[in-house]
């Protein structure tokens, strides 16, 4: 709505600075970015000196108002995804919560909702290729690939548990997850985001690519939704893919609230298990370390 304020009223000129910081997001162009703000100068109802407008920006100013506008830019549409969220994530909260009244006021029934969610994500969010125009795009080498540092922990907090699964099970895996999220609605696959990758295999006893290399499966989970990912989310995929020997990332969720899953499964998928318990206990002999959850987790009594 702001925007469309914004651009009514501010005509062409707004279109030019908007594809303006677009071009500057995407290439990190510092000359785009001085032509960002010679946009505004020109068009500003402040006055400026002649010589103001004549000399040019240093490459530094440049540097530092490229950066600002990329920053802005993106906290701004962290700021939108995460109200987004926030909102779809208490469809199922009491009709007495005010993101649930936000949800019935833009969606009215789920039904509604369960329709239209896809068709905003492809076409607002992520939009898909069309069949003959391929997408294309151009970065930096060191900012071409996302990165998880990118992310506002407060404008987009995210919890995840990540399954990490011999490589060889990759095709399995991926048709077992396809036919999941095929016989699925958004109740059970979620309105968030999962991520796929490979990891190296590793020397570490307690690595969860310990002499295997592995694909990691990451399941997101965005942390103001009104539910706790622990209660349903999660446990349908520690049970789904329990048949492929799975080890979990020891800093994410761990299997709780599963009861198809045995107390010791994660120990049984670890062939150095025992020995770095001896270690553990060599080192730490009063438990002075070991806290109620790594006693649960660890299978200890």
């Amino acid at each position: 709505l702001l925007l469309g304020i914004i651009e009514t009223s501010a005509g062409p000129w707004f279109e030019g600075v908007i594809e303006k910081i677009k071009e500057a997001m995407m290439q990190d162009d510092h000359a785009k970015a001085a032509e960002v703000q010679q946009l505004f100068l020109a068009n500003s109802k402040n006055s400026f000196s002649a010589e103001t407008l004549a000399n040019p920006i240093s490459d530094a100013a440049r540097q530092k108002l490229a950066t600002l506008l990329t920053e802005a830019s993106e906290q701004f549409i962290q700021a939108i995804g995460g109200l987004f969220y926030t909102v779809i994530g208490h469809r199922n909260a009491p009709t007495t919560n005010i993101w649930k009244q936000w949800f019935d006021a833009i969606f009215k029934t789920e039904e509604i909702f369960e329709f239209v969610y896809p068709l905003i994500m492809t076409n607002l969010f992520v939009p898909l290729d069309k069949d003959d125009e391929p997408q294309e795009f151009w970065d930096t080498w060191w900012q071409g690939l996302p990165m998880d540092n990118q992310i506002d922990d407060l404008l987009l907090p995210t919890r995840f548990t990540e399954l990490w699964i011999p490589l060889d099970q990759t095709e399995a895996v991926m048709s077992k997850l396809n036919a999941f999220f095929e016989a699925s609605d958004l109740s059970k696959t979620g309105t968030f985001s999962y991520e796929f990758y490979a990891t190296t295999k590793s020397k570490f006893w307690m690595s969860p690519s310990y002499e295997q290399d592995v694909v990691r499966v990451d399941v997101f989970w965005f942390a103001y939704n009104y539910e706790r990912p622990v209660d349903s989310f999660y446990p349908q995929f520690w049970a789904l893919l329990k048949e492929f020997d799975y080890r979990l990332h020891w800093g994410k969720f761990l299997v709780q609230n599963t009861p198809s899953v045995p107390k010791d499964y994660l120990q049984k998928r670890y062939p150095k298990w025992e020995s770095w318990l001896a270690v553990r206990e060599e080192l730490d002999p009063n438990n002075l370390f070991l806290t109620d959850y790594w006693r649960t987790h660890l299978n200890l009594s």
